[in-house]
């Protein structure tokens, strides 16, 4: 379902701050492996209809609040965080950015975001990589979790994907990614909690993935399913082609260049010679990220 934007309802101005990344490209930065990134965004032309929000924390907390201070900025006006699944090194930060809030704030994520996550090794062990905190531990402070399988509307020009359809045939979720079933069983972990930010703009749309688990192409397709818009100005994030092998990254470029895109930002997860194939197909639109990186978008 879509819902129209019209008018003066546009994202006119949309500012991305990288937070969190594997990659550094400026001074007195720190870098792990996770990603957060902080979103300012302006509706119309009065420049105090504004919305912020944090897409995820990346995994100590540590990162975000150095880079935070070190690029001057705060979270003292948060609208909320966005998680876009429930791995480790995009939700470790929560407790950190819980301390830098002046407000209670609300945590947008899918029901899965919050159940047990485990990758199994080529040898079989075993390890824990969903949230690392009980939900218990934020219960009555400046965090309040809001659960959504579906989207997530901030406004009718800002919405979060929600759970995205697996449609194409070359996106499939490693095996090697497991949870819980009920019994206590460890099973396949579709990863039905990965989900992306749409910010609507004139000039297109800007969608930003945290790892894109559910597939770099189905989360275009459904950002376009749910607006109705297919001119793509900006895609920045996570594409999840680390480990991908040729012939899902040829499928993956080869779905790309059918899409109308302005601006290509593969981040943390996407992997080196993934984006190398990225750079080599489209110059012109390649983009270098990391963290203190800031995207400025603004509508014509």
């Amino acid at each position: 379902m879509s819902r129209d934007v019209i008018g003066d309802e546009f994202v006119t101005k949309l500012k991305a701050t990288i937070l969190v990344d594997n990659m550094i490209y400026r001074r007195n930065m720190l870098a792990e492996h996770g990603f957060a990134i902080l979103l300012n965004a302006q509706v119309g032309d009065d420049s105090h209809n504004t919305f912020n929000i944090l897409m995820d924390t990346g995994q100590s907390g540590i990162a975000l609040k150095q880079n935070l201070e070190n690029l001057d900025l705060d979270l003292d006006t948060l609208d909320a965080i966005v998680l876009s699944h429930g791995h480790y090194d995009h939700t470790g930060g929560l407790k950190v950015a819980e301390t830098l809030l002046k407000r209670k704030t609300p945590v947008i994520c899918h029901p899965d975001a919050l159940k047990p996550k485990f990758a199994r090794s080529q040898m079989g062990g075993v390890r824990q990589i969903g949230l690392p905190f009980k939900i218990e531990d934020f219960v009555e402070k400046n965090l309040t979790f809001v659960e959504t399988f579906g989207p997530h509307y901030f406004h009718p020009s800002i919405l979060t994907t929600g759970e995205i359809e697996r449609n194409t045939t070359f996106e499939k979720v490693p095996k090697r990614f497991e949870t819980r079933s009920e019994n206590g069983d460890f099973v396949h972990d579709e990863i039905l909690d990965d989900q992306a930010l749409i910010f609507i703009m004139k000039v297109g749309l800007v969608i930003i993935t945290g790892c894109a688990h559910a597939g770099i192409i189905n989360t275009i397709n459904k950002a376009i399913a749910l607006t109705s818009i297919r001119k793509i100005h900006a895609v920045i994030g996570g594409f999840h082609l680390i480990d991908a092998n040729l012939t899902k990254i040829g499928s993956t470029i080869k779905e790309l260049k059918k899409f109308d895109i302005d601006v290509l930002c593969p981040l943390h997860c996407t992997g080196l010679f993934p984006i190398e194939s990225i750079i080599s197909t489209f110059p012109k639109h390649y983009r270098a990220g990391g963290v203190g990186t800031q995207f400025v978008f603004a509508s014509k």
